[in-house]
């Protein structure tokens, strides 16, 4: 997987997440708010100011549209949700922050895969 941006895919993104009516969040994410350092408010202001969005990879799901979206929290850190498309509302599925030196490391790992 490479982090550089399809850019196409990350503005369709960025526009539809601007027309999202509403954001449904899940039970799995609340049990995890008490256990990551994210909260709900956090998760629902990047979604709804999607400046800081730098991916979005698509995710093949049976029950709709699946997204994983990538933000920028600070210089050491990444937030990553996973939403799903349900007509115009955003269901939230889960959410996690993620240093951006760890993605860096599964990268090259699986550059070594591919190539060799």
């Amino acid at each position: 997987m490479d982090i550089a941006p399809d850019c196409e895919l990350l503005e369709k993104i960025k526009m539809r997440l601007m027309k999202t009516e509403g954001i449904v969040i899940t039970k799995h994410i609340f049990k995890k708010f008490r256990e990551r350092p994210i909260t709900e408010e956090q998760v629902k202001c990047m979604l709804l100011n999607a400046e800081n969005m730098v991916h979005v990879e698509f995710q093949k799901d049976v029950r709709g549209e699946k997204y994983k979206l990538v933000f920028r929290k600070s210089g050491k850190y990444d937030i990553i949700i996973v939403v799903r498309y349900l007509n115009s509302h955003l269901k939230v599925i889960t959410a996690y922050q993620q240093n951006k030196k760890r993605i860096r490391i599964i990268q090259k790992l699986r550059r070594r895969r591919i190539r060799g």
